[in-house]
C-alpha cells in the first residue's frame, strides 16, 4: 500500500510539472507577439516618416513634373489644333482645286460642243445656199430635200443658241476664246440667213398648197423663235397682195383699154338721187357691168379661193403644231 502511494504521488508530480511547462510556454509566445508588434508598429512608424520625408524632399519635383507634364499636353492640344487646321486647309486648297478643274472640263467641254454644232451649221448652211430655188420649184424631191435642210438648221441653231454663254445667262471664260467669240458673233446674221430661207419655203408651201413643206416651214420658225413674225409677215404680205388685186381688178382705166372705151359711162346726176325713174342708160353700161362682173367673179372665185384655202391649211397646221406641243 505504502509502495501504491509512492506510485500515485510520481504520477502526480509529472503532472504538475507538465502544466507548469505549458503556462510558461504560453506566456513566453504572449510575449514574442507583442514584442513583434511593437517592432511592426515601430516599423511602420518608420517607413511613414520616411513616405513623409521622401515626399518633402520630392514634392517640388513632382509639381515641377506635373507642370511639365500639363505644359506638355498643352502643347499636344495647340499641335492637334495646328494639324486640324492644316488638314482644313489643305480639304479647302483640295475643293479649290477640284472646282478649277471642273470649271476648266466644263468650259473645254461647251467650248468643244459649241465648236462642233457651228461647224455642222455652217456646213448645212452651205448646202442651203447653193440651192436654187427657181429650179427648185420644178423638182419637187429637191424642194423637199431643201425644206429638210432648213430644218436641221434651225435645230442646230436653236442648239448653238442655248449653248451660247450670253443665252444661258452663264460667267465663263467661253467668250474670251476668240474662236467661240467668233461663233457667237455670226449667230444673228446666220439667223437672218435662215429665217429668209424659211420664208422660201413657207412660200413654197403656200404655192403648191404642200402640208409637209408648210409644216416643216412653220416647224423651223418655230425653232429659231420666230414663229410669230413669220406668220405675222405672211398676213401683211397677203393682205398687199389681196388690196393690189383688188385694185387691179377695179382698175377702170386698163378695163376701158380692153374694152376700147376712153372712159366709163356717166350717169345723169339726178339718176343718183331718184333711181327709180325712167331714164335711158347708157348703150356702153352693159359692156362696163358685165366685165367688172367677170373679173370680180375671177377674183373671188379663182384667186380669193385659192387664198382662202392657203389660209385655211396655214391655220390647220398651226392647230396642229400647238396640238402637239400641249403636255398630256
Amino acid at each position: 500500500m505504502q509502495a501504491r502511494l509512492s506510485v500515485n504521488d510520481g504520477a502526480l508530480g509529472n503532472a504538475n510539472h507538465g502544466d507548469q511547462f505549458n503556462s510558461d510556454s504560453i506566456q513566453s509566445k504572449s510575449v514574442d507577439v507583442r514584442v513583434g508588434l511593437s517592432k511592426l508598429n515601430m516599423s511602420i512608424t518608420e517607413v511613414d516618416h520616411k513616405i513623409h520625408e521622401l515626399m518633402g524632399q520630392h514634392s517640388k519635383a513632382f509639381v515641377q513634373r506635373l507642370g511639365q507634364i500639363k505644359q506638355v499636353r498643352d502643347t499636344m492640344a495647340s499641335l492637334n489644333t495646328e494639324m486640324q487646321q492644316i488638314e482644313e486647309t489643305g480639304t479647302n486648297a483640295k475643293k479649290s482645286k477640284s472646282v478649277r478643274l471642273n470649271d476648266a472640263g466644263n468650259l473645254v467641254a461647251r467650248t468643244r460642243n459649241i465648236l462642233s454644232v457651228y461647224a455642222t451649221l455652217v456646213d448645212t448652211m452651205d448646202q442651203i445656199s447653193s440651192v436654187n430655188m427657181m429650179m427648185a420649184l420644178k423638182d419637187a424631191p429637191s424642194l423637199h430635200q431643201h425644206a429638210e435642210r432648213v430644218l436641221s438648221a434651225s435645230l442646230l441653231m436653236e442648239e448653238l443658241q442655248n449653248e451660247s454663254p450670253r443665252a444661258r445667262q452663264l460667267i465663263d471664260d467661253s467668250l474670251r476664246i476668240d474662236i467661240v467669240a467668233h461663233c457667237v458673233a455670226e449667230i444673228p446674221h446666220m439667223q437672218d440667213a435662215l429665217l429668209e430661207q424659211v420664208e422660201n419655203v413657207l412660200m413654197c408651201g403656200l404655192r403648191s398648197l404642200s402640208p409637209p413643206l408648210l409644216g416643216t416651214a412653220l416647224q423651223s420658225a418655230l425653232h429659231l423663235k420666230f414663229l410669230g413674225p413669220v406668220v405675222q409677215n405672211f398676213s401683211e404680205d397677203l393682205n398687199d397682195v389681196l388690196l393690189e388685186r383688188m385694185r387691179t381688178v377695179l382698175d377702170l382705166l386698163a378695163l376701158g383699154k380692153e374694152l376700147g372705151e376712153t372712159q366709163p359711162p356717166i350717169l345723169p346726176s339726178h339718176l343718183k338721187t331718184h333711181p327709180t325713174e325712167q331714164n335711158t342708160f347708157p348703150s356702153s353700161l352693159p359692156r362696163w357691168t358685165n366685165a367688172i362682173w367677170e373679173r370680180l367673179k375671177t377674183f373671188m372665185v379663182d384667186e380669193l379661193g385659192s387664198i382662202m384655202i392657203k389660209v385655211k391649211m396655214l391655220e390647220r397646221i398651226l392647230q396642229d403644231n400647238w396640238t402637239i406641243r400641249q403636255p398630256g
